[in-house]
């Protein structure tokens, strides 16, 4: 016969300390735990949150871009809303052993359009990382994914640097166009 745990035998203000612990631990899991959940695809190119009403907001993982000298990160977070104002972000590090001077802006390239960004900033620069934001109308994104291919142009100040989508990008872009974008509201 199995001998259960038992406090009996201990003084009393051992039970008391033992159920406190107890709650206490609970507390702090539940604090702890307050992290909202993010749905994930089955591939991980995405994270998807729930924000209000009928909302819901989207964090495209890291897509990778080339140049000639360099190669280029870009991760988009924006929003399933029906607002004509809403935004999208995007943030890109471009990675190169040639001096980059400042990128002043960018714009993106799909089917014969041209769309700048409405504003463009550096976060930081180290060594060979350049790292931006920008922001765009978060329809000219959606078209710019639809079209199945877009192109990254970033203005210096005397010249103009093209990043191209990879493969294994294009192959991510028709299977997040797939997967949600085509779901998206988009105002014509």
């Amino acid at each position: 016969m199995k001998k259960m745990l038992s406090l009996k035998g201990f003084p009393k203000h051992t039970e008391k300390i033992v159920a406190l612990l107890f709650f206490t631990a609970l507390f702090f899991q539940g604090c702890f735990s307050v992290k909202p959940q993010a749905s994930q695809s089955r591939n991980s190119l995405y994270e998807s949150f729930f924000l209000e009403g009928s909302i819901m907001q989207y964090f495209i993982k890291p897509l990778e871009f080339q140049s000639k000298d360099a190669e280029l990160s870009l991760d988009v977070t924006l929003r399933d809303s029906k607002d004509p104002n809403d935004e999208a972000t995007l943030n890109f590090s471009i990675f190169s052993e040639k001096d980059l001077a400042l990128a002043d802006s960018v714009a993106i390239v799909f089917s014969d359009t041209r769309v700048s960004a409405r504003s463009h900033s550096k976060l930081f620069f180290e060594k060979t990382v350049y790292r931006y934001t920008s922001s765009f109308d978060t329809p000219s994104i959606l078209h710019a994914f639809l079209s199945g291919k877009f192109t990254l142009l970033l203005y210096y100040a005397d010249q103009a640097v093209t990043f191209a989508p990879t493969s294994s990008t294009s192959a991510s872009i028709a299977e997040l166009n797939a997967s949600i974008l085509k779901h998206f509201y988009l105002s014509n």
